[in-house]
């Protein structure tokens, strides 16, 4: 899957998608199908941020969509920066936008 750390992470899931073809978007106020781009972006963050890593992934090749455990190695710094994924770049600059680590928690077992 290629995603080892949390920058990675972050940018997967809030990469934009292109919508065309057979997976148009239907526009509520145009009532039919256009070209668009989805994608997701931070509007407000918390004093506080938790982050919780599900190392998990749902393997289709068998049509079953059979659960696997991740085992790869995954990095993340003591610091992290979200302003790349603010819905405004005005607040980039803001202080509210950067994190430093402060704990972790590792669970082994099921």
């Amino acid at each position: 899957d290629g995603i080892r750390s949390l920058e990675d992470s972050l940018k997967e899931f809030t990469a934009f998608e292109t919508l065309s073809g057979s997976n148009r978007y239907m526009c509520e106020q145009c009532a039919r199908l256009v070209d668009a781009r989805k994608g997701l972006r931070l509007k407000k963050l918390p004093p506080v941020l938790i982050l919780s890593l599900s190392r998990f992934r749902y393997n289709w090749d068998n049509g079953a969509g059979r659960r696997e455990k991740i085992t790869d190695r995954f990095s993340f710094s003591t610091s992290l920066d979200l302003s790349p994924y603010l819905d405004d770049p005005a607040r980039a600059d803001s202080e509210e936008c950067r994190y430093t680590l402060f704990s972790v928690v590792s669970h082994s077992g099921s």
